[in-house]
């Protein structure tokens, strides 16, 4: 049986091009019954923000472009960026794909998620069979152990959470924070200092209200200066187009870290110099944000090297479930033969039914035992050795059943 997978991604395409392949709930079901319906044994559609993939289980004799076209043709799109991955290089890009090698942002973990869905959603509707949960099973294991083994999500890329982990290196229980401006980069600040006392400046009072509970006080934009000397932190993200804390209003009777989330600046730079003040900006946080993404290539690399070595384990596992269902089919052809003698036998034989059940169990062992040397050269060898002898014993028992 081949494994294949078809699709398109981020890679390839931007956004208003890649919304031309989603997959709706219904889309799904529609063309995953169409397929199983005409030309596929087993089937998965992951469908995300980011990509459009259909994977299959089919006839080692099935030309994969077909499954292109048809994907194609469903979205009535003619694109030359839409990929086709077969065997064990359809399960290297899987693994990649599961450990976020593959993903816009290096070593997201979102994805796996999605592939977990997306496999309880297709076992759900009996879509799938055993050598297709078999991949993604593996799958889904191989990238946890690899989020575990390398943690790429210690290195976070983004800034907002790079200048909380500056901040947080030196928070107390009792310090007081200042945020200024209420949009993503803010809101994403107060989510993170949960349970700090925190004063929020805005120029609107109605946009703050949301926020407020009773460790958390508006401070009016014009009063924010006045408010200095009784915090430890202020976090500036506001879309002023000019700095809103200039050196010479800034009169400070204790240090205090400031941290400038915005661009433009927020806090004029030359506070660098102020004796009070540590100034984090956002070159300083980018700085550190090429540092960690260069940590995460280093990883990848190295789990790349992982998925490889994991797919082609995982396609000599695959190759080999294809030997497991000749082997039952000679199992079945030899029980048959068992049978027939064992009523010919009875036939021919005086016997008790103690005798007749002992006889019918003997001869079901013997039988059996015949398909011990076929079966340990079909589950040893290399894979080219047991691709022979596969399509030696189809053609001696596959057929014969069939007839």
């Amino acid at each position: 049986m081949k494994f294949v997978v078809v699709g398109i991604s981020h890679e390839f395409l931007n956004v208003d091009e890649r919304k031309n392949f989603y997959f709706a709930e219904s889309d799904k079901l529609h063309l995953s019954v169409q397929l199983l319906n005409e030309y596929v044994h087993q089937v998965l559609i992951l469908s995300t923000c980011n990509r459009s993939e259909v994977y299959a289980m089919c006839d080692d004799s099935f030309d994969e472009n077909i499954l292109k076209d048809i994907y194609l043709s469903y979205f009535h799109q003619r694109n030359d960026h839409v990929y086709i991955y077969k065997n064990e290089n359809a399960i290297e890009y899987l693994l990649e794909v599961a450990c976020g090698l593959q993903s816009m942002v290096l070593g997201e973990d979102q994805i796996l998620h999605q592939i977990k869905d997306a496999m309880a959603w297709t076992m759900e509707q009996n879509f799938s069979g055993k050598e297709m949960n078999y991949v993604f099973q593996n799958v889904i294991h191989f990238a946890k152990n690899m989020r575990n083994t390398y943690s790429m999500n210690d290195h976070p890329l983004s800034v907002s959470y790079i200048g909380y982990q500056h901040i947080s290196s030196i928070l107390q229980p009792h310090h007081k924070i200042m945020i200024c401006g209420i949009g993503e980069m803010s809101q994403l600040m107060i989510k993170y200092l949960e349970g700090y006392s925190i004063y929020i400046v805005n120029r609107n009072q109605d946009k703050v209200l949301p926020f407020l509970n009773e460790k958390r006080k508006y401070i009016p934009f014009e009063e924010r200066y006045q408010y200095l000397n009784d915090v430890d932190i202020v976090i500036s993200a506001t879309s002023s187009p000019h700095v809103i804390f200039e050196y010479d209003k800034v009169n400070l009777s204790h240090s205090i870290l400031f941290l400038d989330l915005a661009v433009p600046r927020d806090i004029d730079v030359s506070l660098k110099e102020h004796e009070y003040v540590k100034l984090i900006d956002m070159d300083d946080l980018r700085e550190v944000s090429k540092y960690q993404l260069n940590r995460r290539k280093e990883k990848a690399l190295m789990i790349k090297e992982k998925c490889k070595l994991e797919s082609q384990s995982m396609y000599h596992e695959l190759s080999l479930m294809k030997g497991d269902h000749v082997i039952k089919k000679m199992q079945q052809n030899y029980l048959e033969v068992s049978e027939s003698t064992y009523k010919l036998l009875v036939k021919k034989i005086d016997l008790n039914k103690r005798e007749q059940y002992i006889l019918k169990k003997v001869l079901n062992t013997a039988f059996l035992g015949l398909l011990k040397d076929p079966v340990r050269l079909l589950k040893n060898g290399d894979l080219e050795k047991q691709q022979q002898y596969l399509e030696l014993y189809e053609q001696l028992f596959m057929g014969r059943i069939e007839k």
